[in-house]
């Protein structure tokens, strides 16, 4: 299927029937119509469900067990990689030379 967006923002489905191109366009309208969803904070986090909070954990959990398996499998050296692993925490040390120095060093290791 493809599409045409039209000056003004409206968004045409090409190609299709009438009954398809209204579906469409009533698909298409009311995303582009929607709110944006806000960013998850930490207040946002405190009110997830119980249920959510587990497997948002589980699978961090899960990602993290796949990376170990996987530098384990590739045969490189623990040290370094307990090193890369407190690379983020590490970082902090930058604002013994300062807070612009320690903001900069934390920033660039976090993103």
């Amino acid at each position: 299927m493809q599409f045409r967006i039209e000056p003004g923002g409206r968004i045409e489905a090409l190609d299709v029937g009438l009954q398809e191109e209204a579906i469409v366009t009533a698909m298409m309208t009311r995303f582009a119509n929607s709110a944006p969803i806000a960013a998850a904070t930490p207040e946002t986090a405190r009110t997830l469900p119980a249920g959510v909070r587990a497997i948002l954990k589980l699978e961090g959990a899960a990602a993290l067990a796949a990376a170990v398996a996987l530098y384990a499998h590739a045969g490189l050296s623990w040290p370094l990689f307990a090193l890369l692993i407190l690379a983020p925490d590490l970082s902090m040390l930058a604002y013994l030379l300062g807070p612009r120095a320690g903001a900069a060093a934390y920033n660039s290791v976090h993103t």
